[in-house]
């Protein structure tokens, strides 16, 4: 199990390189989004650290959004297969305690894979962002 920590401005830098590395560029953040997820109470940005110490990966939770966002989730490609996904959808599911929602690309087949092994079950997505699927969490009550 990695160790987890609420990310910090210093963690931006990795994140942003992350995210460079696991996402097609129209598809990233803004800097300024970046400095919010960080300082804004309406986010819990989640970090993984990696055995040297270094930010393995996050997820980023829309606290906001109802139900709450799982908005985003990455791993470093040298740490992809280790279980830092999974770990970090756990993470944010005991961090909330209740439903979570997320959208995922209607190619992206692993990962709805992860999701689904999760708990994660697919809804209609009223999101209206195309070529994505909706799957919600929703804890056992």
């Amino acid at each position: 199990m990695p160790d987890f920590a609420y990310a910090v401005p210093a963690d931006v830098v990795a994140m942003k390189e992350i995210d460079r590395l696991a996402f097609p560029a129209d598809e990233q953040y803004e800097d300024a989004f970046y400095a919010a997820i960080v300082a804004e109470r309406r986010f819990r940005t989640i970090v993984a650290a990696g055995p040297a110490g270094d930010v393995a990966g996050y997820v980023l939770l829309d606290l906001d959004a109802d139900p709450v966002r799982l908005r985003s989730i990455a791993v470093h490609p040298r740490h992809r297969g280790s279980g830092y996904g999974s770990a970090l959808v756990r993470r944010a599911i005991q961090e909330t305690g209740q439903e979570l929602e997320l959208l995922v690309e209607e190619n992206n087949a692993a990962a709805m894979r992860l999701y689904a092994r999760l708990g994660f079950e697919f809804v209609e997505n009223t999101s209206g962002v195309p070529r994505r699927k909706a799957m919600r969490f929703r804890p056992v009550t």
